[in-house]
């Protein structure tokens, strides 16, 4: 029987996930070429490692606390300037945008959820957007939505719409997804 089971470890010193990959054939050959390959894959992860062919390898996040949500938010603001957020009501999209604004020097107790606002702005650095009651592009341009997103270095959008009209440029798109009252998932949609 053929198959390909890739484990991750935790390398202590770097707390980097690094794959240890396993290649178990029933024959030899097929082995040797199919671990070569993995190999090769391996390398070109690895020396590609800041670009975007990682990124076809999606990330998730188990989060236990609404201070791991802030937590992430913090991590997040360190390596992406734009985030879109997909997630419920209570999901912890604010809680995330909180830790995203105190890693940029905003104080997270001014940001709050524009559902019906629209779009708040924190010190001018952060435009935030909330989508989720705009009806079209349209609508958005009227309200001068659009026209404010290439003012601002740092953006974060809840319940994104019409993202290839957006003209983001790099972003990181994530799904907010409440498992249990404190439990939630994120993961990185591709």
């Amino acid at each position: 029987m053929r198959f390909i089971s890739f484990f991750w470890s935790k390398k202590l010193e770097t707390l980097q996930r690094k794959p240890i990959l396993w290649a178990i054939t029933t024959k030899r050959l097929f082995s040797t070429r199919i671990s070569l390959w993995i190999y090769r894959l391996w390398e070109i992860i690895i020396q590609n490692q800041n670009s975007d062919f990682i990124s076809i390898f999606p990330t998730m996040w188990n989060i236990q606390s609404p201070e791991q949500m802030h937590d992430l938010g913090k991590d997040l603001a360190k390596n992406h300037k734009i985030l879109l957020l997909h997630g419920d009501l209570g999901a912890g999209k604010t809680t995330l945008i909180k830790g995203f604004a105190e890693q940029i020097g905003i104080n997270p107790q001014i940001v709050q959820s524009p559902t019906y606002a629209y779009v708040n702005i924190y010190e001018d650095k952060l435009l935030h957007i909330d989508m989720y009651r705009l009806n079209s592009l349209s609508e958005a341009v009227q309200k001068g939505i659009l026209s404010q997103i290439a003012e601002f270095e740092y953006i974060v959008i809840e319940r994104p719409k019409w993202i290839s009209e957006l003209d983001l440029g790099n972003y990181l798109e994530l799904e907010i997804e409440k498992i249990s009252a404190s439990e939630r998932l994120v993961r990185q949609k591709i």
